[in-house]
């Protein structure tokens, strides 16, 4: 399957690794490696997210970090919409 990235999730990523960046390098690589990692995982299993209330929409967390990757299936390619922490979500 192919992955293609929003615009708001690529900001998105780019804005989590800059703000950690800030903080610790190295988290910040890994967080991102575990974002990555995830959505590898998702590319060979699509329907391992959860279904969520906005219809076609899977959502998945990434273990350890709790970030949350929001994603469409459309044929052989996966949409990533947005990715978030839950503190981002209130």
């Amino acid at each position: 399957m192919t992955l293609r990235y929003s615009a708001r999730a690529r900001t998105q990523i780019d804005y989590i690794f800059g703000w950690l960046s800030e903080r610790n390098v190295g988290a910040a690589h890994d967080v991102v490696s575990a974002i990555a990692g995830v959505l590898k995982a998702v590319s060979k299993w699509p329907e391992m997210g959860k279904a969520t209330e906005e219809g076609d929409v899977r959502v998945v967390i990434v273990p350890r970090y709790l970030f949350r990757i929001f994603y469409r299936v459309e044929g052989d390619t996966i949409f990533v919409i947005r990715v978030l922490h839950p503190r981002q979500e209130r």
